[in-house]
């Protein structure tokens, strides 16, 4: 990590079948991340999930952040 570069958002991630999986949220968004090892690096797959906190809007999200 270089000077200047700042955390955004971090989550430690409980191991899943054969790879890690869990939730982060970032600026009020919650996205669901699957971390799998891929030849010599990791592959990281983010999944858009419902809005959390003060970005969840009623009329447009619904009473449980879902549509």
């Amino acid at each position: 990590m270089s000077a200047g570069r700042h955390i955004v958002a971090r989550a430690v991630l409980p191991r899943a079948d054969g790879a890690y999986a869990g939730d982060l949220v970032l600026f009020g968004f919650r996205y669901s991340l699957v971390v799998t090892r891929s030849g010599d690096g990791i592959e990281v797959v983010a999944y858009d999930g419902p809005p959390v906190g003060a970005y969840r809007q009623p009329l447009i999200d619904g009473e449980e952040g879902s549509c």
